[in-house]
C-alpha cells in the first residue's frame, strides 16, 4: 500500500519503528519547498518519495495526483493538514492518527491551551514575520483550507470549520480546536498508545473511545527485559521551559540551574550528561562554558544506552522518561521551576520514582535517591503504572502499530 506520512520528519524518534513494515511504501509531505528540506530526510531511504503542501491549490488536487491508500498524520493542528482530512474521509480513503509522544497528560494539555498573553507574546510576532516574508503562502494556505468546505455535513460544522481560523489568530492552537470540535475533522482512525494519550487527544478532538486503538508503546519496545546500572553517571533531562516561555523562566533562572548541575558535578567528580530537548537552544549551553568530559550536552541522538546504564536520572516530566520508567531505572521527577510545581505528568504520583522541587535537593538527598530505586522496591505500583501507561508491554507494540494501519 502507499502510505502518506505527515510529521516533523527531522524527529526520526516519532516514526523509525516504522521502518520494520516490509508491506508498505511509506511517503513523506513534506512543509513547503524542496529547497528546504533538510538533507537528513531527503537522503533517507525509508521515503519512497517526497511530495510538497505548495505544489497542491487544493486538498482534492493533492488526493487525485498522490493517490495515498492510507494518510498517517502524527499532527492534526495545521489548517491543512485539516482540510486534508475532511476531504479524505469524504473520498473514503483511511485517515489515521497517530500518536507520537509516549505519554500525554490532560491537565499539561490544558494548561499548554491556556497560557497567558499567548496571542502578545507568541502569536503576534509569528504573524508579523510572516505577513512581511510569506504573504502568497498565506493565501495559499487559507485557499487551501476553504477548498474543502463543501464536504462539511452539516451547518453546525460549518460554522465552526469557518471560525477555526480566526480563533488561531488569537488562541493556541489547542484551545482553538477545542472551541471548534466538528466529526468531520476526527479521523477514521486513532492509534493512541494509552489511556493518557486518549484522553489528552480527545479533549480537542470529537472522537469516541471506540474508534481509538490502544496498542502500548512502540518507542519503549527497546526498554523491554533491560535495566542495567553499571556506570557511575548521572542524566539531567531537561524540559526546554525556557523557550516555550513556560512557566516564568528567565535566562538568570536557566543559568543559576545549570550552574547549580555543573558544580554538582564538578565537586563530586561525577560525569553527568545533560540530556537536551529537541527544541532547546543548545549554543545556549554551550555559551556557558561548562562542558568538559565531567558535564556533556547531547541532543538529538538515541539516548537509550545512556538511559539503561545510568545510576540516577534527573528528569522534568517528559515522554523520555517512560521508557527507563518500565525498565525501572532510578529516577527523580524534578519540580525545579521559578515557582516549583511538576508541569506534565506526575509521575511520582505511582511511587515509583522521587520527587524533587528544589535544586537544593540533589547535594541533600543525593545518596539516599541512588541507594534506593523505588521502581524495584514499590513492585505493586510499577505494575499499576504499567497497566495504566504502556500496557502490554511486552516489546511487540511496534508490530501491533504497524498492524493497525494496514488494517482495514
Amino acid at each position: 500500500m502507499k502510505i502518506l506520512l505527515i510529521l516533523e520528519a527531522k524527529r526520526k524518534d516519532w516514526y523509525y519503528y516504522l521502518r520494520q513494515d516490509i508491506e508498505n511504501d511509506y511517503f513523506l509531505l513534506w512543509n513547503e519547498s524542496k529547497s528546504e528540506i533538510p538533507e537528513l530526510v531527503r537522503e533517507d531511504s525509508f521515503f519512497k518519495g517526497i511530495y510538497y503542501w505548495d505544489k497542491y491549490l487544493t486538498a482534492r488536487d493533492l488526493l487525485v495526483n498522490i493517490k495515498p491508500d492510507r494518510i498517517v498524520f502524527f499532527e492534526l493542528i495545521d489548517q491543512r493538514q485539516i482540510a486534508l482530512l475532511i476531504i479524505a474521509n469524504k473520498k473514503k480513503i483511511t485517515t489515521i492518527y497517530l500518536e507520537h509522544g509516549a505519554s500525554a497528560d490532560v491537565d499539561g494539555t490544558i494548561y499548554m491551551s491556556q497560557r497567558e498573553n499567548y496571542f502578545r507574546n507568541t502569536k503576534l510576532n509569528y504573524l508579523k514575520k510572516r505577513f512581511k516574508t510569506s504573504l502568497v503562502k498565506m493565501v495559499k494556505s487559507k485557499v487551501f483550507y476553504y477548498s474543502s468546505l463543501i464536504y462539511l455535513n452539516s451547518f453546525s460544522s460549518l460554522l465552526k470549520f469557518v471560525k477555526l481560523p480566526f480563533s488561531m489568530l488569537v488562541y493556541t492552537p489547542n484551545k482553538a480546536l477545542q472551541q471548534n470540535k466538528f466529526k468531520e475533522r476526527a479521523p477514521k482512525k486513532s492509534i493512541v498508545f494509552n489511556n493518557f494519550n486518549f484522553e489528552s487527544f480527545s479533549t480537542y478532538n470529537d472522537i469516541e473511545r471506540d474508534s481509538a486503538v490502544f496498542t502500548g508503546i512502540p518507542f519503549i519496545d527497546k526498554y523491554f527485559n533491560k535495566s542495567v546500572s553499571d556506570s557511575k553517571y548521572i542524566i539531567f533531562i531537561e524540559q526546554a521551559c525556557l523557550e516555550f516561555n513556560l512557566l516564568g523562566w528567565t535566562h538568570k533562572f536557566h543559568k543559576e540551574m545549570a550552574l547549580s548541575l555543573y558544580n554538582f558535578s564538578k565537586k563530586n567528580n561525577l560525569k553527568c550528561y545533560i540530556r537536551l530537548h529537541p527544541t532547546a537552544d543548545l549554543q545556549l549551553w554551550k555559551s556557558y562554558g561548562y562542558e568538559n568530559p565531567l558535564f556533556i550536552l547531547s541532543q538529538n541522538d538515541d539516548f537509550t544506552e545512556e538511559l539503561l546504564h545510568s545510576e540516577l536520572i534527573l528528569s522534568y516530566s517528559s515522554t523520555l522518561l517512560v521508557g527507563p520508567l518500565c525498565a525501572k531505572k532510578n529516577v527523580v521527577l524534578l519540580g525545579w521551576h521559578p515557582k516549583p510545581t511538576i508541569f506534565g505528568m506526575n509521575f511520582s504520583n505511582y511511587k515509583i520514582c522521587h520527587v524533587s522541587f528544589s535544586i537544593t535537593d540533589l547535594e541533600e538527598k543525593y545518596l539516599y535517591w541512588k541507594e534506593n530505586n523505588l521502581a524495584i522496591i514499590n513492585d505493586k505500583n510499577y505494575n499499576n503504572f504499567i497497566e495504566a501507561v504502556n500496557s502490554p508491554f511486552d516489546g511487540q507494540a511496534s508490530k501491533r502499530v504497524i498492524s493497525e494501519i494496514g488494517r482495514f
